[in-house]
């Protein structure tokens, strides 16, 4: 039964999430910066979870000092990176390819799970990571196989926002172990938040909060409500049912519900190659949940 929720929890983060491109290159094509909509979904987020807390569950915002060595790194390293990389992308990528190159974060997960945790893979489950990369491979263009290539910064930012995913992913698995998820979502995105500020006062000119529109507000708020508070909460619930590695292979089914978006809202065509690559991904997926009900996970 844990099992079960957990691969429900997963998919559940992995929908919310796949709204993320759709509704951020909305807001650039309105005219908002991509620190700012980072700045205001940081802000928002951090608002809202603190105050949600403080009216429902108190004792979350306490906090100890081995707690912290332990949350600090999952807010300043893997949420901090993973949404300022992948926002950053998406001013030179589509919104599909930036999601599809997020999810080659598996293998990086996979070789952490081995060499931070010591945790053995079965050899269904390294089949299952090596189809879902062949497959995030071909949909991204990565092999080059039609001819055409992607932007380099675009490029070199998803696969940034990929390692700072896995580590988040990683680092969050073993906080879960014996913390919340409401506490591990809340003080990674607080991380967060402070790095933005910090990264803010570092560069006064990148973010000018007082120039800030109404309008670039709305879409933070939106973004921090739809796309990282709900979906964070749920893939940490996923992640503590089912371990890192495991929900990093089954909450790609964010990709085709993302292509599904950006062709339906943005116009993104789809491709035979990211056909194909959707494919090998599902296939992963089904791979992985056959292995999953054999064996335990280490959360």
């Amino acid at each position: 039964m844990d099992y079960q929720k957990g691969i429900v929890f997963t998919l559940l983060s992995a929908a919310a999430f796949a709204s993320t491109p759709l509704i951020i290159v909305n807001a650039y094509q309105r005219g908002a910066l991509a620190w700012e909509i980072i700045f205001t979904q940081s802000i928002i987020a951090s608002l809202i979870l603190f105050f949600g807390l403080l009216l429902l569950s108190p004792s979350s915002l306490h906090l100890k000092w081995q707690e912290l060595k332990i949350l600090a790194p999952i807010g300043l390293i893997g949420s901090l990176g993973t949404v300022t990389c992948y926002n950053l992308s998406l001013q030179y990528i589509p919104g599909g390819i930036a999601t599809l190159l997020l999810y080659t974060y598996p293998v990086f997960v996979a070789m952490g799970t081995v060499l931070i945790f010591g945790q053995k893979i079965s050899s269904k489950q390294m089949i299952a990571l090596a189809f879902g990369f062949f497959g995030v491979a071909l949909a991204s263009k990565i092999m080059k196989l039609s001819g055409t290539g992607i932007n380099n910064t675009g490029l070199l930012l998803g696969f940034i926002a990929a390692l700072a995913y896995a580590i988040l992913n990683l680092l969050s698995e073993k906080a879960l172990q014996t913390l919340s998820p409401w506490k591990v979502t809340a003080f990674a995105q607080f991380g967060s938040t402070t790095g933005i500020i910090f990264i803010n006062l570092v560069f006064p000119n990148l973010i000018h909060i007082t120039g800030i529109s109404r309008v670039t507000w709305l879409f933070g708020g939106t973004v921090a409500v739809l796309c990282s508070i709900i979906p964070f909460f749920l893939l940490m619930r996923g992640i503590s049912y089912i371990g890192s590695s495991k929900a990093s292979i089954i909450s790609t089914a964010e990709i085709p519900l993302t292509l599904l978006l950006v062709f339906l809202f943005l116009g993104e065509k789809f491709t035979l190659l990211q056909i194909a690559g959707s494919i090998l991904i599902f296939f992963s997926i089904l791979l992985l949940r056959k292995e999953g009900e054999k064996t335990p996970s280490l959360a």
